[in-house]
């Protein structure tokens, strides 16, 4: 989005320049930079009117060239009015519609996909309503009810080649007005969900329409508008990397909670560079696995590692009588502290979930041979990883030999597995989505 044009900032109008995700403000480093003006305008919406829209700007700094102050564009919201001279319109959003190349390669019912698309387009135009929603799922979000649902749109393009644009989308309703900061956190919670679909660390959302439905008399109820978030630079997602709606239809509203509730490790769950597997990976799939498995197995204790601690606690605590003074005692007790909170270790939970993981495999009704997707030493993994973290966690000159960084595969898939059976999905489904991220992928 590009715009040439004043914009109005704790009480004055300066010329300003919207471009590639960022706003130049022109003349304003005297007041907002030296009067420490620079915090009444970022992290806040600012409204700047254009002649038939307005928009909504959320900001944030980024540098000063000369006069000018350069801010990030960190979310913008463009309204436009299509009937203007009507009587007033709500300006509040109860509807988005998120569209995405993760979404059309994730709804795509079996069997009546094109059928229904068909259906779409042939229908366009003319007053019997088409349905194409899907099943609906309810979720809170910031004290709110809200439902999630999937479907088809189509907008006429008359200067495309095909007049139309077809697209499935990610639906969200909510009886509340959804605030422009609401809509900001929503569209982190999707791109979460999208790039859990995926199996990829960052995805991109193409478009944000609000609202978009109409009356009776096919006037728009509200005003309609596009928001946009600041993304920078992504790479395109592989149709044969996205799991299907088919496999997790009954468990979609589970997995929402899941990411709401930030119980899914995301900033270390990817491979860091699709590309590449680097050291990076080991210690990053390493946090979130040991994230999930504390989420997934609640309750889960080795009974050899809490006969050994609860041994070396008694141990520690029998020693107190020997540290009489202020500053020894205070260093003993942090140490008694330490063993107290020690959680079991790395190696342990792996063998332990490996194990769970391989009955996947072994109840398969396919028959498939777990060596086939990953490695015929595959229950080496646990050791290799762990050794492998620790040598990174001190910096040893250790050098590896590639097998612990394709064992990350596996790590990865079982951490797929916890997610989901800690979603409810069945074991069928589950193996049918971890089997998309193996090292062959079928």
């Amino acid at each position: 989005m590009e715009y040439y044009g004043n914009i109005g900032i704790c009480g004055k109008e300066y010329s300003s320049v919207l471009k590639n995700g960022e706003i130049t403000i022109i003349d304003s480093r005297e007041d907002l930079l030296r009067k420490k003006k620079i915090n009444e305008i970022t992290g806040k919406w600012i409204n700047l009117k254009k002649e038939y829209s307005e928009l909504f700007l959320k900001l944030s700094f980024k540098s000063f060239v000369d006069d000018a102050v350069i801010l990030n564009v960190d979310a913008c919201y463009d309204v436009f009015d299509y009937n203007l001279g009507r009587e007033e319109k709500s300006c509040e959003i109860h509807k988005l519609t998120f569209r995405s190349d993760v979404l059309d390669f994730f709804y795509r019912p079996t069997g009546k996909y094109i059928d229904s698309i068909a259906k779409l387009i042939k229908g366009f135009g003319k007053d019997d309503e088409i349905s194409m929603h899907t099943k609906k799922y309810k979720f809170k979000y910031n004290q709110k009810e809200f439902e999630l649902y999937f479907g088809f749109n189509a907008y006429l393009k008359v200067d495309n080649i095909f007049p139309f644009d077809v697209f499935n989308s990610l639906n969200i309703e909510c009886n509340e007005e959804i605030t422009l900061d609401e809509i900001y956190n929503l569209s982190f919670i999707v791109k979460k969900f999208l790039s859990f679909l995926s199996n990829t660390r960052i995805v991109k959302i193409d478009k944000i329409i609000t609202n978009g439905y109409f009356d009776e008399e096919h006037i728009s109820k509200y005003r309609h508008g596009n928001y946009y978030i600041h993304q920078g630079n992504i790479k395109n997602v592989s149709c044969s990397n996205v799991i299907s709606y088919d496999y997790l239809e009954d468990s979609i509203g589970n997995i929402m909670k899941e990411i709401i509730d930030d119980n899914i490790c995301f900033t270390s769950l990817f491979q860091y560079d699709k590309d590449i597997v680097s050291y990076v990976d080991i210690m990053n799939i390493c946090a979130a696995f040991e994230s999930q498995f504390d989420v997934t197995y609640q309750n889960y204790k080795s009974d050899i590692f809490k006969k050994i601690k609860k041994d070396v606690v008694n141990s520690v605590k029998s020693m107190k009588d020997n540290y009489p003074n202020e500053e020894e005692l205070t260093i003993y007790n942090e140490i008694l502290s330490g063993v107290k909170n020690y959680s079991d270790y790395l190696r342990n939970k792996i063998d332990f979930a490996l194990f769970e993981f391989e009955k996947l495999y072994d109840e398969s009704k396919d028959l498939v041979d777990i060596k086939f997707d990953f490695k015929d030493d595959y229950k080496e993994m646990p050791k290799r990883i762990k050794d492998a973290r620790n040598h990174l966690d001190h910096g040893s000159t250790y050098h590896f030999n590639g097998s612990e960084l394709t064992d990350t595969y596996l790590l990865r898939a079982i951490t797929y597995f916890m997610i989901l059976k800690h979603a409810g999905v069945d074991n069928n489904n589950i193996m049918k989505c971890i089997r998309i991220f193996t090292r062959f992928g079928v």
